[in-house]
């Protein structure tokens, strides 16, 4: 019986939030007043209090009180990466995911991209011409456009997933730059194509230049792969 009260103070607190009547930062009443409020025991409030701080939903002060903590973007994706991580997902399976999300994205950006959408898309892809040569700032800022890509959609979740995917490559993308400067200029060759795409309303040579820069990123992490595996044996030996 205990554990479903204080199931229903949890799923009114998430609806709440969820709702916006309950924003971050708010302070929750006390024990006693919600206790009173929802006719239950202090105890109760508390095993409440305790599930929702797992949730990442409620922050505990000892003394003063609880408060919402709505979870940020980078713990979620944070979150999200150490679930993958440990689910032991290998680079081709990460890639699938990745190239759906792309590929959604697109679909959507073609459709709902703003002005500024685009002009931020310009203002990064040059910055990306400026950064040819700095393997780091051109990885950050190719990141940067993914992710402006994703704003495209008006889908917070959509853009939630694709940094969330771009981080956990990050790594190998900036090996990648590194290795092989000429990727850099097939890379924005295809950003490019994206962003005309986008302004001339064209889905399918959009889809096109998504599907070239996902395809070449796939085969350039698998030679990558390759070479630190045969370096790897090499070292063995």
């Amino acid at each position: 019986m205990s554990k479903f009260l204080y199931a229903n103070i949890v799923d009114d607190l998430e609806s709440k939030i969820k709702k916006g009547d309950l924003i971050d930062g708010t302070k929750l009443p006390s024990e006693r007043l919600m206790a009173e409020k929802y006719n239950v025991s202090r105890n109760v409030v508390r095993e409440a209090f305790k599930v929702m701080a797992e949730k990442g939903l409620v922050e505990i002060h000892i003394g003063k009180g609880a408060y919402v903590s709505i979870p940020k973007e980078n713990v979620i994706t944070s979150k999200l990466q150490e679930a993958i991580s440990i689910s032991k997902s290998n680079l081709n399976e990460i890639l699938e995911v990745r190239k759906i999300l792309e590929e959604a994205v697109a679909k959507r950006a073609i459709q709902k991209a703003t002005k500024e959408n685009i002009r931020n898309l310009e203002e990064i892809y040059n910055r990306m011409e400026s950064a040819i040569g700095d393997t780091s700032k051109f990885t950050q800022e190719d990141i940067n456009f993914h992710i402006e890509l994703a704003k495209c959609t008006g889908n917070l979740t959509l853009v939630l997933l694709i940094n969330t995917f771009n981080n956990i490559s990050d790594k190998k993308l900036y090996k990648l730059n590194s290795l092989y400067p000429n990727r850099a200029l097939k890379a924005q060759a295809e950003h490019k194509d994206m962003i005309r795409s986008i302004k001339n309303m064209d889905e399918k040579k959009m889809m096109m230049a998504v599907d070239s820069h996902i395809n070449c990123l796939a085969s350039e992490m698998e030679m990558l792969n390759s070479s630190l595996r045969n370096k790897h044996m090499a070292d063995k030996l």
